[in-house]
């Protein structure tokens, strides 16, 4: 588990090469080779399946009426948005709450690589 994406820090490339998966191979990416399944290393065969990860990070923040020109709940959100969209606010790993997997898509292989080569 200590190879694992820390939450809160971003993915920044990779050198290698993308496939038509989306796997890439040689450089580095934030998903160790040894941890591949062994049949990633040959050209990729069949259907393709799309899963999108998905993090949650939360954190409660306090509007006080002295720092908005309104006092309503509308106003306290639109400043919380702008402040989010200046950040100012920075969620981080103590607002990690969890992981989501989602099945996003499935492609049908092309048929050249049905057949092989």
């Amino acid at each position: 588990m200590a190879d694992r994406k820390k939450p809160g820090t971003a993915y920044t490339g990779t050198s290698g090469r993308e496939t038509a998966l989306g796997v890439v191979e040689g450089g580095e990416d934030i998903m160790k080779n040894e941890n591949r399944v062994k049949h990633m290393d040959a050209a990729p065969r069949g259907r393709a399946f799309k899963v999108t990860v998905s993090e949650l990070y939360q954190r409660e923040i306090t509007v006080y009426e002295s720092e908005m020109k309104e006092a309503t709940p509308e106003e306290a959100l639109r400043m919380v948005e702008n402040w989010w969209q200046d950040s100012q606010i920075d969620l981080n790993e103590a607002d990690f709450q969890g992981v989501d997997y989602s099945l996003t898509g499935i492609m049908d292989a092309p048929e050249e690589m049905e057949g092989g080569e």
